[in-house]
């Protein structure tokens, strides 16, 4: 298999309510030069059947037998990432199928940029939208807001793989 532009990392603990539809919005990307890394983070709930229904050659699947949290289960997928890029999904998160291909546009016409993140849409459990939330784009604004709060939404980031190492 070649070298893929983007290594998109799933995280997931117990995720099986939402899981089928996230594999799914990745799934529908316009964009499909990805490689999809989900480490299961100590599931046991039906988290892991959902996983071994899944059939795509882009999916790499690792499984941790004890939760290693969050920070843990995503620094083992870094690991193994292979990406240009890397793209955060969780498993309660929908992307829209242009995500990934709008991100790497932007990420390759603008080399100095290291990570980006998008607007995002807030939604309940029955998928209805609550809000939209829409950060700020020029560079003091948003150095402003992270001194009062996380300023990137997780699920929604892209980053150059060598910053992340």
């Amino acid at each position: 298999m070649k070298k893929p532009k983007i290594s998109v990392l799933l995280a997931v603990r117990n995720g099986a309510a939402y899981l089928q539809a996230a594999l799914e919005s990745i799934s529908a990307q316009s964009l499909a030069d990805y490689e999809l890394i989900v480490i299961d983070d100590g599931s046991s709930d039906p988290t892991p059947t959902i996983l071994d229904a899944w059939h795509d050659d882009r999916m790499i699947r690792l499984h941790n037998q004890e939760s290693l949290g969050l920070a843990g289960a995503l620094n083992r997928g870094l690991e193994i990432a292979k990406g240009d890029y890397i793209a955060r999904h969780d498993a309660d998160d929908l992307s829209r199928p242009e995500r990934l291909e709008a991100q790497t546009s932007y990420m390759d016409a603008h080399p100095d940029t290291v990570i980006l993140r998008t607007a995002y849409d807030v939604i309940d459990e029955a998928g209805r939208q609550i809000e939209t939330q829409r950060q700020p784009l020029d560079d003091p604004a948003i150095r402003w807001q992270m001194l009062f709060h996380n300023a990137f939404c997780h699920s929604s980031v892209m980053l150059r793989r060598r910053t992340a190492a």
